[in-house]
């Protein structure tokens, strides 16, 4: 198809194959497998965990397990966290950039009888698809496309007529997350991440911290009550530290954000600050304007 609707998930996760399954569920012929060669538009078929020799394997194993002891088989690259075989492609993200659910990890794996296999090879139960819960790590069992064709009955479903299934409609209850440059979600009891542009489930409670250089002005709690999250989402923005100059007795400094004066001693002032410098009192500049500098939180 013009358009590769004939090569996505949703439409191929439920084929029945006889050579070579590709992650997203396209079927291509068993020789095609590790022979270097991108045969899987996804190149599943090319997974260095799948394609690896004895050798090899224990390798990539050793550098999975890191310096973690052996009933782990992951070490988490930023955190260090030790994972053991059943936190690992499970379908929830356990390490803070999601690594331990990564396609190149996972998509080498063959799930268990009456499992469901998510896009990114992860597993889970096969009555966790399409239950209005998002239990992919990359939401690929509420796929509206593959729900509905589950769960388009008559009003005697299982289902009934809940706001939730009418009609052509699915709609899974969890709330979207819109992502944003150095901000990181988890769930605020489990610590469990979420992807940044996945789902968060019903119900849940999670606790936004940003990275290096972001800060939230703001409540950082928040929770989703079916498909709405209870309080306005308040992203992490980029902030600037207090300048050198404050320390200066040479100069005399002035900070404006949203057009009103600010303390310029607070520690983080944010995105759009203006400071103004002029010279303190007994000084005076070399040219006819006292405002010798203007610099702005960029």
């Amino acid at each position: 198809c013009p358009d590769a609707s004939d090569e996505v998930f949703s439409a191929c996760y439920n084929v029945t194959c006889s050579g070579f399954r590709c992650n997203y569920g396209g079927c291509i012929d068993s020789s095609l497998k590790c022979d270097d060669i991108n045969d899987c538009w996804d190149s599943s078929d090319e997974n260095k965990f799948l394609c690896a020799n004895e050798t090899t394997i224990v390798e990539l194993f050793a550098q999975l397990q890191g310096s973690c002891s052996d009933e782990y088989i992951m070490q988490c690259p930023q955190s260090g966290k030790c994972l053991k075989h059943i936190n690992v492609c499970d379908g929830i993200r356990d390490c803070e950039h999601g690594e331990d659910e990564d396609q190149s990890l996972c998509g080498g794996d063959e799930c268990p009888f009456d499992s469901f296999r998510c896009e990114n090879g992860a597993c889970i139960a096969k009555s966790s698809l399409c239950n209005l819960n998002v239990d992919c790590y990359d939401g690929s069992d509420e796929i509206p496309a593959i729900c509905r064709k589950i769960h388009m009955q008559d009003s005697d479903s299982e289902y009934g007529e809940g706001p939730m299934v009418m009609g052509a409609v699915w709609q899974s209850y969890g709330c979207p997350l819109d992502p944003t440059p150095g901000m990181q979600v988890a769930h605020y009891f489990s610590k469990i991440a979420y992807r940044s542009d996945g789902e968060v489930p019903h119900q849940s409670t999670v606790l936004v911290t940003c990275d290096d250089g972001y800060k939230v002005f703001g409540a950082n709690i928040n929770k989703c009550v079916e498909t709405k999250w209870q309080h306005e989402w308040i992203p992490c923005t980029r902030y600037c530290e207090p300048s050198s100059y404050l320390g200066s007795i040479v100069y005399a400094t002035e900070c404006i954000e949203k057009f009103a004066i600010v303390d310029c001693t607070e520690e983080q002032h944010s995105l759009g600050t203006q400071l103004l410098i002029s010279c303190a009192s007994g000084y005076e500049s070399d040219s006819a304007d006292n405002l010798v500098g203007h610099h702005v939180c960029d």
